[in-house]
């Protein structure tokens, strides 16, 4: 499958035409093989198209529920359009790419469309909302099945999270073992700090447990093999850690 031939998934090319029936067959087209080209790349292994097919797939599940289901496929599709493990900015590079795929498709920069995606990326670097932080409330707004969409993969199988925690590892080969068991392990437990992984109740209610089943799971592998002898200077550690917030969508 190469990036002219479509994105190679049904659920992807259905949206995407869906989304752009009404643009230029240049813009559909170009936008739709630079997306392919970005996802595709080699040193992706866990945010590539799987990611984004398995994001659009419970977008397509929860449709109904979404009140500008326009704007939150499009804000899924540029979400990790730009992505670097080694970026602070990829949020900001990925508004960016979506400014100008609007100016091509004359979509206006003051229309609810645009104002609304741009604010479900920027949402992304956080990726808390206050029904995050706050036990027995649930959220229904678009920005928090467009949060939960991502964060769905840490209430996976245990095979199917194991498969996801090595893939980010690959992303992060380069940082060094001891640092990386030491720093995931500390954001792991910080999820396990907050009332809720996921702000929707049907997510909740289905993948909550299963999320921290795993999650505990992982931190307890990583503390079982990470050995600490070395002394990290404290702007490392920060510097490092805001690197991997990437590790689950928190870029």
């Amino acid at each position: 499958m190469t990036e002219k031939d479509g994105f190679g998934c049904c659920v992807l090319d259905e949206v995407w035409n869906d989304l752009t029936f009404d643009f230029t067959e240049e813009v559909r087209d170009k936008w739709r093989r630079l997306i392919c080209q970005k996802y595709m790349d080699g040193a992706r292994h866990h945010h590539n198209l799987d990611h984004l097919s398995h994001m659009m797939g419970l977008f397509r599940t929860y449709q109904d529920y979404l009140s500008n289901p326009k704007a939150v496929a499009f804000a899924l599709f540029f979400q990790f359009l730009e992505y670097d493990p080694k970026s602070q900015d990829n949020e900001e590079r990925c508004i960016e790419a979506f400014r100008q795929f609007a100016d091509e498709a004359r979509i206006p920069m003051d229309s609810e469309l645009f104002l609304t995606v741009t604010e479900l990326i920027q949402l992304t670097k956080l990726h808390s909302t206050e029904e995050h932080k706050q036990e027995g409330i649930y959220g229904s707004e678009d920005r928090h099945f467009f949060l939960d969409f991502d964060m769905c993969v840490l209430g996976g199988s245990p095979s199917e999270y194991k498969d996801y925690a090595q893939k980010i590892r690959l992303e992060y080969s380069f940082v060094p073992d001891h640092l990386y068991n030491r720093l995931r392990s500390k954001i792991l437990t910080s999820f396990l700090q907050i009332p809720n992984i996921f702000a929707t109740e049907p997510f909740r209610r289905k993948f909550e447990e299963r999320a921290k089943s795993n999650i505990k799971a992982e931190i307890e592998m990583l503390t079982s093999v990470h050995t600490y002898k070395h002394e990290l200077c404290g702007r490392k550690d920060k510097t490092c850690c805001m690197m991997m917030l990437a590790c689950y969508g928190i870029s």
